[in-house]
């Protein structure tokens, strides 16, 4: 009976073994799977192809941040975790301790999750030193202005910093739309003026957008990028123009989500079919997550820029004050342990929320895609790698879709189908992209 029950054994599992092996080979072979692969291969060789056509970066030993608000103050943090002394600026000495106390709990926080080592946080604290009078920023090599996103406010601290650093310092702008040839008007040496766009929370996210205007050296854009690398971050490098890559794709697929919500559908529905497409977070979520303000600052800016109306509901929210999740309502209503649909959104708009019978993470999406091929056909992108690493390491675009150049080549003819489809219903805003109606592929 004993060897009866062995042989079964030895024969149950060696089908499982089978099935575990065969099901391990679907998977390896799936598309998920070469689509992870390959942003594993293009995160790894972006370290090196960042720098394709720049000199070798100068290196960055002190770093000065104008701004020691949240950005200003994640961006401190992660320079320090990095090893690189750090210089912290705000207009009054309240805004400095600010700025310090924030350094601090980031990096207590990193190290109660291990992230760090407990014995190096003192170490890490003690590397950032904070002023209200721009001492010590003229020993930086860079600094990165991180006020807020307003372009007379960024001019006039270019200007201050100007009279204080030295020549060869190299000025990045941490802005998410404002054209950085705007921000640079007026200023002394707009040759060292680079844009450095990073990403919220700074401490978690991978992506660095730099941003090269026209009047830019390649040894500025190199320092900046050689800089991005430093703080361990991913850097792509996008040409000047309002909204750069990032913040222009997710003003499209945003505005499309404002659209439908216009015509009727739900706040919740819209964001939920977003997160069961892939999607970290829906749109409405998003914007009151950055912060309304932001939020409609940016569509506007890059509406603008395209020539087309920007949907004025966000304004009308921020002019009620409703600025989003920190404000404790924006798109939706905010208590300690949910978030509901606002329905004061329903009211602005004059319309009753219904079921959407369309496919809502389609539309938005493919509204995304087509955007960030007018990107690359504009020459904002440098290529459709970069795109798919923008987009997915700043944006959240669902990486087991590889981002959207390779979902563009995955989908083929089907995905040219239903942006033809989305242009006879909606008209020219999503007119094809050139390269998404005449390339095969963007990949080989």
């Amino acid at each position: 009976a004993i060897a009866v029950i062995g042989a079964g054994h030895a024969r149950g599992l060696a089908a499982g073994q089978q099935q575990e092996a065969l099901a391990f080979g679907e998977l390896a072979s799936s598309a998920t799977a070469r689509n992870l692969v390959a942003l594993l291969l293009l995160g790894l060789r972006q370290r090196h192809a960042a720098l394709a056509g720049l000199p070798k970066p100068r290196a960055v030993e002190q770093l000065a941040v104008a701004g020691a608000g949240f950005m200003g103050a994640g961006i401190a943090q992660a320079a320090a975790v990095a090893g690189i002394h750090m210089r912290i600026h705000d207009v009054d000495s309240k805004g400095v301790a600010r700025g310090l106390a924030a350094v601090r709990r980031l990096t207590e926080d990193a190290s109660r999750k291990r992230v760090i080592e407990r014995r190096a946080a003192p170490l890490v604290v003690a590397r950032v030193s904070g002023t209200a009078d721009w001492s010590g920023f003229r020993s930086a090599d860079l600094v990165i202005e991180a006020v807020f996103e307003d372009l007379e406010t960024k001019r006039r601290v270019v200007a201050e910093l100007e009279a204080v650093i030295r020549d060869d310092t190299v000025i990045a702008s941490n802005t998410s739309a404002l054209a950085i040839a705007g921000i640079a008007a007026g200023a002394r040496h707009p040759e060292r003026i680079v844009g450095m766009h990073f990403f919220s929370p700074v401490h978690r996210m991978r992506l660095v957008e730099v941003v090269r205007p026209a009047a830019a050296t390649d040894a500025a854009v190199a320092t900046v990028v050689g800089a991005a690398l430093a703080l361990g971050k991913t850097p792509i490098v996008v040409r000047d123009g309002p909204g750069f890559y990032t913040t222009r794709v997710i003003s499209a697929m945003s505005g499309e989500a404002l659209a439908m919500l216009a015509e009727g559908s739900r706040i919740d529905d819209v964001d939920a079919a977003m997160t069961a497409f892939g999607w970290p977070i829906g749109p409405f979520a998003l914007a009151d997550e950055v912060g309304l303000e932001v939020a409609a600052h940016a569509g506007a800016t890059v509406a603008q820029a395209r020539g087309l109306t920007a949907p004025d509901i966000v304004a009308r929210l921020v002019a009620e004050g409703l600025k989003g999740k920190r404000g404790g309502a924006g798109f939706y209503r905010y208590d300690a342990t949910r978030r509901t649909p606002n329905p004061r959104i329903y009211e602005l708009l004059g319309t009753q929320p219904r079921a959407s019978g369309e496919d809502i993470a389609e539309r938005l999406t493919l509204a995304f895609v087509n955007e960030a091929a007018r990107c690359l056909d504009e020459g904002i992108l440098r290529g459709p790698d970069e795109g798919d690493l923008g987009a997915v390491l700043g944006l959240g675009f669902p990486p087991f879709l590889g981002g959207p150049f390779r979902w563009a080549d995955t989908r083929g003819g089907s995905l040219r189908d239903a942006l033809a489809a989305l242009e006879q219903r909606f008209g020219s805003r999503f007119a094809m992209a050139p390269s998404l109606r005449e390339r095969g592929t963007f990949f080989p």
